[in-house]
């Protein structure tokens, strides 16, 4: 697993009423660098997929060919928190190559 902060999941921020600037006026990932950020990384909230088919960045595609399968206590944990089968998925996805 990887864990990235400043994902654009489940994102939020509080201003002040006369400011007119949003969310969407800043990229996720420098949030920090315009303002103090608080982060939650307990429990584990969801899963993302990297790859040339949705809205993955080239960089992101890259990063994730150096993932590797999870280990036994990782597969446990996928299918006990998010209901994911690793070895369906792998079937699945095992002819997309």
């Amino acid at each position: 697993p990887i864990f990235r902060p400043h994902l654009g999941v489940a994102l939020a921020m509080a201003v002040m009423p006369e400011i007119h600037q949003t969310v969407m006026n800043f990229q996720h990932n420098k949030m920090p660098q315009f303002m103090p950020t608080v982060t939650r990384s307990d429990p584990d909230m969801f899963v993302r997929c990297h790859g040339n088919f949705n809205d993955s960045d080239k960089n992101d595609a890259v990063q994730a060919q150096d993932l590797s399968y999870l280990d036994a206590a990782g597969e446990r944990h996928f299918k006990q928190r998010f209901a994911i089968a690793c070895k369906e998925i792998r079937s699945v996805f095992s002819s997309h190559t």
